[in-house]
């Protein structure tokens, strides 16, 4: 039986769809743990109403946590062998149950996935991470391997290593839950067939925190970095490129739009984080990633920690994109 664990805060416009998706399986050996994280719209009611509908529906109900807490919840009161987590503005198509169940021969199931407009297509491959470890480097590049949807997990697998999501982490915890878990499977496969529909809404009824700041982004960088390095230390290869990668994304994430701020602002924020060194493998970084003029200029002054040049650099060039 595969346990559907889908965290939700305010989304009784897309709900219905979520929820049926998974009642139109075309295998119907599954369970499905609704967490409603607090929603102050309809979403509490429609939950209610598709569990009285049917048994194999469970409803839980909790005061705002966030989605780690929400799907913390789910994976405790699941009993499925395997488990597969939905966001609940997205949806799964009939068929997949039966493409994950015909393929449980693995650890860890990866799907092909409908991002928006886009497709996300794998290969069919099946890794023996001992054997085929180098293929991690090239996989966790994906963009698939920073979601935990789109995916099927072993609940024993969960259940015996205590795997959590990090529910002081509000960014890049879906990265870090995975990469727990890829620590302790021992086999992957992946298939071309798209399970997974993918869909970007641009409003507020999010159950991750918006809000960031360059302390909570040092505590974030830092778990990502480790758990990395865990993953390096295990299958002994390097993960440098992800790393670099990482902060790169990371520091983008956070400054975006900074270039049009005042100069204080600039200055400040940007002074905090290139004070503390961890973001020093990115600028000192020469083989990864290839350097125009205008970052060769933005490394060297981070490296150099003239916060004061640096932000009139950033101010003048318009542009704080890395």
């Amino acid at each position: 039986m595969i346990s559907f664990i889908v965290p939700i805060y305010n989304a009784s416009n897309c709900l219905d769809r979520c929820v049926l998706s998974i009642i139109a399986q075309s295998n119907s050996d599954w369970e499905l743990i609704l967490i409603n994280d607090g929603s102050i719209d309809d979403s509490g009611i429609i939950c209610d109403k598709y569990a009285s509908q049917d048994k194999r529906i469970t409803v839980i109900h909790q005061s705002n946590k966030g989605v780690s807490c929400a799907r913390n919840a789910g994976i405790a009161m699941a009993k499925g062998d395997f488990v597969a987590f939905v966001d609940s503005d997205d949806y799964i198509t009939p068929d997949f149950i039966q493409t994950v169940q015909d393929l449980n021969n693995a650890d860890l199931i990866i799907t092909s996935i409908a991002w928006n407009e886009d497709n996300i297509e794998l290969k069919d491959a099946f890794y023996d991470l001992q054997r085929d470890k180098r293929i991690l480097p090239s996989l966790l590049k994906s963009v698939v391997m920073s979601v935990v949807w789109g995916k099927c997990y072993n609940r024993h697998i969960i259940i015996d290593n205590n795997l959590e999501f990090n529910p002081s982490i509000n960014s890049g915890e879906d990265t870090l839950w995975l990469n727990q878990y890829l620590k302790c499977c021992s086999s992957i496969v992946c298939t071309h067939q798209i399970c997974y529909k993918y869909v970007c809404v641009d409003n507020d009824n999010s159950l991750h925190d918006s809000k960031s700041s360059w302390s909570k982004e040092k505590i974030i960088i830092s778990e990502l970095i480790d758990s990395y390095q865990c993953l390096e230390d295990k299958y002994s290869i390097s993960l440098q490129s992800i790393i670099i990668l990482t902060l790169m994304n990371r520091f983008n994430k956070l400054y975006k739009g900074l270039c049009y701020e005042k100069w204080r602002v600039i200055y400040y924020k940007l002074s905090e984080c290139i004070s503390d060194g961890i973001l020093d493998p990115l600028w000192n970084d020469k083989t990864e990633l290839f350097k125009g003029e205008r970052r060769q200029i933005f490394d060297r002054l981070a490296i150099s920690r003239h916060g004061i040049i640096l932000a009139v650099f950033v101010k003048l060039s318009k542009q704080v994109q890395y």
